[in-house]
């Protein structure tokens, strides 16, 4: 994969990683001038390969128009990919597969994701990295809890491969490390299942014992199970010392139109006033969960915002402020060319302008939480990974397959690797530098 080359650079060059997120999309230099050229550096001969936009099976289209599609979206990701990340100060630490699985055995139950589908194609880009790197792993081995599961997916590295014994070497950790993953995706849209979330919706106006239907991913005991996964272990007390990461999302799927428990009575101030305060309730309640759990970072990644007009855009906004001015009044934007009166009702209750506050509930509640851990020096630690202006610059990144072949595709998931590939390395950036940060203490 390619990334920056810091081999020279002293970490006094390197960004804050809050800094980091302060910055501007610049043009390739030099740029692919053809997807032979993308993915001489993309392809590592496995059996799938990001060469497009979109789905491969774009469903709406046959023939011809399908094979158009797809010509359209292989030069959608030339474009896409021919825009990259520069901070406004310092550099991002390079990005290297083997420095980071060699981090991750230094913790006691390595990188964790969990969340919606956004967050979902995170996992896949370190899936596909960390094995288009040569380094082996066994998915989901049947000694591991859940390994039967659907919604968990589990990453050991293979035991007795030179690869695996290079790294366990480099990493001075125990022989016992290697049964437990270096990565792991759990699936849970809302984060909560119906014992929590049917409480926090009666309590903001839904009818007590509402029909509750199982429509999102969810795995009941997830916190229990990343307990479990990151506690320490006896004989590795001296070696196995780092953190382990968690990266959280949860957003869109709190709307009006997913939470069709709520009433639609009053206004629609009101209506999303309830969306609102289940929201706040419901960080609250991930808060206690995650809190108390030792040798734990948590970097909640912000929801990314849709862009409305995604397929009218072929590159970024020039800056945040351009930004900020174009992408407004979203709601109106996403159902102005609608003459369908359910689909306009629908996608209005989609809420994506509650996005950017919902962020800023969840920022508080992180600020409280690690405010709370500096004094007590005990507990998980909290970062709040705030892509949301640099995301904002991108509409021409998003997936854009085919939802409605009428009127819509999507514009709310990415085209990978691009923006999901930026925010892997600006995690790894972070890893490490509160890695060596503590060892500075």
């Amino acid at each position: 994969m390619p990334s920056e080359d810091s081999s020279h650079v002293t970490n006094s060059s390197f960004c804050h990683p809050v800094d980091c997120l302060n910055g501007v999309w610049k043009p390739r230099d030099p740029p692919y001038s053809t997807i032979e050229e993308y993915l001489g550096e993309y392809d590592y001969g496995l059996d799938f390969v990001w060469d497009k936009c979109g789905d491969k099976k774009e469903v709406h289209l046959t023939g011809k128009e399908q094979a158009a599609y797809h010509e359209y979206q292989t030069q959608r990701l030339l474009n896409v990919m021919n825009w990259v990340w520069e901070p406004r100060s310092g550099l991002l630490r390079a990005w290297n597969a083997e420095d980071f699985v060699v981090r991750m055995l230094r913790s006691p139950g390595g990188i964790f994701f969990l969340g919606d589908s956004i967050i979902g194609q995170s996992y896949h880009w370190l899936d596909y990295t960390l094995v288009g790197a040569g380094i082996p792993f066994d998915h989901n081995p049947t000694y591991l809890l859940h390994h039967d599961n659907k919604w968990v997916q589990q990453h050991v590295l293979q035991k007795n491969h030179p690869v695996t014994r290079r790294l366990l070497k480099r990493a001075g950790v125990p022989e016992s490390r290697l049964l437990r993953p270096i990565y792991t995706r759990i699936n849970s849209y809302l984060l909560l299942g119906e014992q929590d979330v049917r409480p926090i919706l009666e309590n903001v106006g839904a009818q007590k014992g509402f029909d509750w239907f199982p429509v999102f991913d969810y795995v009941p005991g997830w916190d229990t199970f990343i307990k479990n996964c990151t506690r320490r272990r006896q004989g590795e007390e001296d070696t196995v010392t780092e953190d382990s990461i968690l990266v959280i999302n949860t957003g869109p799927h709190w709307s009006r139109f997913s939470l069709y428990m709520l009433p639609d009575t009053g206004t629609e101030k009101k209506q999303k006033e309830r969306v609102t305060d289940a929201y706040l309730q419901m960080t609250n309640l991930i808060g206690s969960y995650l809190a108390p759990l030792p040798q734990l970072s948590i970097y909640y990644r912000a929801t990314s915002p849709g862009h409305p007009t995604c397929t009218n855009i072929t590159k970024p906004y020039p800056d945040s402020a351009t930004a900020r001015s174009f992408e407004v009044d979203v709601t109106e934007r996403l159902i102005q060319h609608l003459n369908n009166t359910e689909k306009k009702w629908a996608r209005r209750r989609w809420d994506w302008d509650l996005f950017e506050s919902h962020n800023r509930i969840f920022e508080r509640t992180i600020r409280r939480l690690a405010a709370k851990r500096k004094r007590r020096k005990e507990g998980a630690n909290w970062f709040y990974f705030d892509i949301w202006d640099q995301a904002l610059q991108r509409p021409d990144s998003h997936a854009q397959n085919i939802i409605d072949l009428d009127d819509y595709s999507d514009c709310l998931h990415w085209c990978v690797p691009g923006l999901i590939e930026q925010w892997m390395k600006h995690l790894n950036h972070w890893i490490f530098y509160e890695s060596e940060k503590k060892q500075a203490i």
